[in-house]
């Protein structure tokens, strides 16, 4: 558990980053693209958790700050907001 803090952070990273790829969908609305590397760090940020979920509470884990659990927070608020499409963001 020694780089979760990095791994978080780094899925954060991706999470948040540019692109303003947009293509028209079948209903003629314009749909901001989600890219494999979103739903890549998405997997991995669901991965970590599961491990650290099996691990005993979330809550009282020590890898886990305050600030790493609000960035995340905000992080996927942002990503249901941003890319309302993307079923793996609402999971």
């Amino acid at each position: 558990m020694h780089h979760f803090t990095d791994l978080c952070y780094n899925c954060i990273v991706i999470l948040r980053s540019g692109g303003d790829d947009v293509y028209m969908n079948q209903s003629g609305r314009q749909v901001r693209k989600t890219g494999i590397l979103r739903i890549r760090a998405m997997e991995q940020l669901r991965a970590l958790f599961t491990v650290l979920s099996k691990r005993g509470s979330i809550r009282e884990q020590a890898c886990l700050g305050e600030t790493l659990r609000k960035k995340i927070i905000e992080t996927m608020l942002y990503m249901m907001r941003t890319y309302q499409h993307c079923s793996i963001s609402h999971q």
